[in-house]
């Protein structure tokens, strides 16, 4: 391995450190013939028997081929069937994001020893593998996985996603150079077992510019006796190179040189039985052919009958030298022996690059390939041999194709093609047609609209979706009721995301109306409407919703059918747990995310997880205080955004909020800026508001008063805009009042003080009323009211004690303290004051702690003693020590084998048992440490 002794440090670096559980990329960039595989090879054989390997090579004619590459790699770890490549009839988008968290998970739970996955020419790989590929470099860091990945830096896809992870820090880059002439002068001498004369070197280097590859063929030309003074001459780099590398081919037999020709075409890597049969060789020939290409050294042989050739650049000099219609030729050749061999995802590639216009044939291989690959969630890869179907058959393509095609390029997130697509599917002509035929293309037209339909809402066009889904319903009339219901659902339910439920339970009260008796659709119509009607403030329908929650789980507690079709929007069981943390029943609600969580992790559901994650930390974790859980699911949820793209936008707000708890200021900020470039693009409500919340609770802490009430009157605007009569969604109304009394407005704060009042009424939890009651007591307050002030402030307290809230039960000690506080009763304020400071600490909310802490202080009480603090596990005070010398916590994570978020968990317990809120305190308490030790004073 001449002059590479830096891109194998940077190996040896990855695999040490997927030694010790932390997961790394590499990426080796260079030009062809630079030693990328031999690289691969050495370092495969490098890295011990501890490490399991996985090893892929992708290959030009195998770059449309549904994962083609990552399934090679998996083969070799035993990995392929977690991955399930199988075909499923579910969702292309929920097939690819299952298969894809599977994967994920396996790598997790495989802890059996590291594993290291080498991946050679990536710049041939398929769209698919690089998606997965970067999808999995992203978040292997908690992982004992090593990537090594080879590539050229053209075709520009692989280099991309290669630019990408390495500028988000996610991977590491070595380019290979050429060698120098020292290194060249070393290569030939070892090739030909002496040293060349200088002369000879130099005219080697010029001809080869230090390609070892093509200085191999130079060291089998000078043993040849060849003059390579006039192989250069008149040509250019890339003649010499060609002309280097077909010097091998020279002095093969005719029949050998057709065979392997063929074998170009079909790629790197072939059956050697179909190059045969391409090359139309006859039984005299095959022997004496094959025994000249074994003899070649330009093959080697693989498992059966496959073969390949030695390197890369032998099948692309020969596919490059020949003539375009013979090209064009042969791939059609190479078509039609392996559709005959039942190949078609092999096939659909020689489809696309030969003449084969007319082929009928062609066209259902391409279609036939291009929804098994769709089937496995392959989408770019459907959507190349989708779409080339398409365009083959013109006005002639059936409404089956461009379905697909239109459904695979929404999962890809393409909406404008999508509908440019679906839009194709115009109503035809029913004269001369049977009624079942009519009804069968009725039906295709009601699934195109209803596609046409969330593309609309994707775009945020909410009108033009609407259009389309009363037309989906218009053509569903004529189908039955049986058709009406799943077009209404999927109109409420998109409505409950953008217009609330002031528009979304019209249309799902309308689902019930016209649902059968019973069933399925029965069940699921009026759980909808008992979610809904909830969200409008109406809890009498929660036992329909918990009974299809049941049903959705099976009568043992094991996945249905329905259960795989869980979606971001919406499903029973989470619209179940959901209900149950708005009105408070938090073991219930509890149980019932775990459940469901657990289901949707076995069935590989991952639109559901990230569903019922998010809900579980908002509406659970987070009002139960648990914010180190909270935040560690929503980190979960985060790492889903790439094939689940419509949690992003409530992830990161979900970040925000909790970080912002946890006085982690300029985090939240980050998240918070993400969730509104999101916003830009989406016009999802509920996870804009908790932009708007967070945004406000930081200008009432800052005294940006009219921002604060500013971003209030857009919650409570859009609250009433779409019927939202359930104050425990967000909450968002006690911070309004505050805003708008220290603002002066009265007025404004007794409106959402009655809104909350009006809420409360038919709602079973005691939220709203613990935001009514201290809202009324500041309004009493300011009207010189304090015996009124105190009794509310009291009452708020009492529906407390009936509930576990303790952020918001510190949010109202916070409250009360203060009030007690100015009305003189230093005492008592302490007493409300510590209670705060104590259960903020204990939960770990560093944000309300500090405000309890400013409020004592004014107070005139005083903050915990040394001697009272906790104790540190031996964990966290070796992440403390560590921190405390001022390391990174990358650098913790390297020293004690454990993944950076880890530290960063035991950073945040130990921040809350210390009371500090960064790791500067830790370095000073250090500094301060080591000045007793040295028995020098310290500064205060």
């Amino acid at each position: 391995m001449l002059e590479r002794e830096r891109v194998l440090l940077a190996a040896k670096s990855i695999t040490d450190s997927a030694r010790c559980g932390i997961g790394s990329a590499l990426f080796v960039v260079g030009a062809p013939g630079l030693g990328k595989t031999s690289l691969v090879d050495a370092i495969s054989r490098r890295v011990g028997p501890e490490f399991r390997v996985g090893r892929g090579t992708a290959d030009p004619m195998e770059a449309s081929l549904p994962f083609g590459l990552l399934d090679q790699a998996l083969i070799g770890l035993g990995a392929r069937a977690v991955f399930e490549l199988k075909e499923s009839d579910r969702g292309a988008s929920d097939v690819r994001a299952r298969g894809f968290y599977s994967l994920l998970r396996w790598f997790d739970r495989a802890r059996s020893g590291p594993v290291l996955l080498a991946l050679d020419d990536l710049h041939w790989a398929d769209p698919d593998s690089l998606a997965l590929l970067l999808f999995l470099c992203r978040r292997i860091r908690r992982l004992p996985v090593a990537v090594l990945a080879t590539l050229r830096p053209w075709p520009s896809a692989a280099d991309e996603v290669c630019a990408r992870l390495v500028q988000a820090g996610q991977a590491r880059l070595e380019r290979l150079a050429p060698l120098s002439d020292r290194g060249t002068r070393s290569f030939l001498a070892a090739r030909l077992g002496y040293s060349p004369p200088e002369v000879e070197v130099r005219r080697s280097a010029r001809l080869c510019a230090g390609n070892p590859l093509l200085l191999e063929q130079v060291a089998a030309s000078i043993e040849r006796g060849e003059d390579l003074g006039r192989l250069a001459a008149g040509q250019g780099g890339d003649e010499v190179s060609r002309s280097l590398v077909l010097t091998r081919f020279a002095g093969l037999p005719a029949a050998a040189l057709r065979c392997i020709r063929a074998g170009s075409v079909l790629g790197t890597r072939f059956p050697m039985e179909i190059a045969v049969e391409m090359a139309g060789l006859e039984d005299a020939e095959v022997d004496a052919g094959l025994e000249a290409l074994q003899r070649s050294g330009l093959l080697r042989q693989l498992s059966g009958s496959w073969v390949e050739f030695v390197h890369p650049l032998f099948q692309q000099a020969l596919y490059d030298d020949l003539a375009v219609a013979r090209r064009a030729r042969a791939h059609a050749k190479a078509f039609g022996c392996l559709v005959r061999r039942g190949r078609d995802a092999e096939a659909a590639e020689h489809a696309a690059r030969s003449d084969l216009v007319d082929s009928d044939q062609a066209l259902a291989v391409l279609e036939r390939a291009g929804r098994s690959a769709m089937r496995v969630g392959a989408l770019m890869s459907a959507i190349t041999q989708l779409s080339a179907a398409a365009d083959l058959a013109g006005a002639r393509a059936k409404p089956g194709l461009l379905l697909a095609l239109g459904e695979v390029l929404l999962a890809a997130g393409r909406l404008v093609d999508a509908i440019a697509v679906l839009e194709r599917l115009e109503p035809h002509e029913a004269a001369g047609r049977d009624d079942a035929a009519e009804r069968a293309s009725a039906g295709v037209r009601v699934a195109a609209l209803r596609l046409i339909a969330h593309c609309h809402y994707g775009l945020g066009g909410t009108d033009k979706a609407s259009l389309a889904f009363t037309a989906a319903l218009d053509l569903a009339g004529a189908l039955g009721e049986s058709a009406e219901v799943p077009v209404l659902l999927d109109h409420a339910l998109a409505c409950w995301i953008t217009g609330g439920p002031a528009v979304a339970l019209p249309l799902a009260e309308e689902a019930c109306a016209r649902a059968p008796a019973s069933g399925s659709a029965a069940r699921r119509a009026r759980a909808v409407s008992g979610f809904v009607r909830l969200l409008a403030g109406d809890p009498s329908r929660l036992d329909d919703l918990a009974a299809a929650a049941r049903a959705e789980q099976g009568t043992q507690g094991g996945p249905v059918a329905d259960l795989a079709e869980l979606s971001y929007t919406w499903s029973a069981a989470s619209g179940h747990a959901l209900a149950a943390a708005f009105t408070e029943r938090f073991d219930e609600a509890e149980r019932a995310f775990r459940a469901g969580i657990e289901v949707a992790d076995r069935i590989g559901a991952v639109e559901a997880m990230a569903s019922l994650q998010l809900g579980y930390a908002y509406s659970t974790l987070l009002r139960l205080g648990r914010l180190q859980e909270a935040l560690h699911t929503v980190g979960k949820v985060g790492d889903l955004a790439e094939v689940v793209p419509l949690i992003e936008q409530p992830a990161a707000f979900a970040h925000a909020y909790v970080l912002l708890l946890m006085d982690r200021l300029d985090e939240s900020d980050a998240w918070c800026r993400r969730g509104e470039t999101l916003a830009e693009t989406r016009l999802d409500w509920w996870p804009t508001q908790w932009g708007w919340h967070v945004r406000g609770m930081r200008h009432l802490r800052e005294g940006a008063l009219d921002e604060a009430a500013e971003c209030y009157l857009r919650i409570e605007a859009e609250t009433a805009r779409q019927g939202i009569r359930e104050p425990g969604l967000l909450p968002w109304a006690r911070h309004a009042v505050a805003a708008h009394l220290r603002r002066g407005h009265a007025a404004d704060a007794v409106r959402v003080v009655e809104w909350l009042e009006r809420s409360a009424e038919g709602l079973p939890c005691r939220w709203p009323r613990v935001a009514a009651a201290t809202g009324r007591g500041w309004l009493a307050e300011t009207a010189g009211d304090d015996a009124r002030a105190q009794a509310c402030f009291e009452a708020a307290l009492a529906h407390h004690d009936q509930v576990r809230l303790p952020l918001e039960r510190v949010e109202t000690l916070l409250a009360y303290g203060a009030f007690v506080r100015r009305a003189g009763r230093t005492v008592r304020a302490r007493e409300l004051l510590r209670e705060a400071l104590d259960l903020s600490e204990r939960i770990g909310a560093q944000w309300l702690a500090r405000q309890a802490h400013e409020e004592l202080a004014v107070a005139g009480g005083r903050r915990r003693r040394r001697d009272e603090q906790p104790q540190l596990t031996a964990q966290e005070q070796r992440v403390a020590d560590l921190a405390g010398r001022g390391l990174r916590n990358q650098d913790i994570a390297g020293q004690l084998c454990i993944s950076p978020k880890t530290v960063e968990y035991h950073l945040q317990r130990v921040y809350a048992k210390l009371g500090i809120h960064s790791r500067r305190y830790l370095i000073e308490m250090r500094a301060r440490d080591a000045h007793r030790q040295d028995g020098e004073p310290t500064t205060r």
